[in-house]
């Protein structure tokens, strides 16, 4: 009995330090993303109308990206 709770106590632990990297991970990543938001935010007025363009197809192409187009 003292082995299972043993057992049961290093999954947890292994499934809270998972589940805090991911969240730690994600939460860099949404940063990363506004930063870049805000970078090409303000460099769009520098741009010709054309890549302008481009750029906001491009932009709005990278928000629609599923899951498994992540997957290599």
């Amino acid at each position: 009995m003292a082995q299972e709770k043993t057992e049961m106590q290093r999954h947890y632990v292994m499934y809270y330090e998972m589940s805090y990297g991911l969240n730690v991970e994600m939460h860099k990543q949404s940063e990363i993303a506004k930063r870049l938001n805000t970078i090409i935010a303000q460099i769009m007025p520098y741009l010709s109308q054309e890549h302008q363009t481009q750029v906001a197809t491009a932009v709005e192409r990278a928000k629609q990206v599923t899951m498994s187009e992540l997957v290599f």
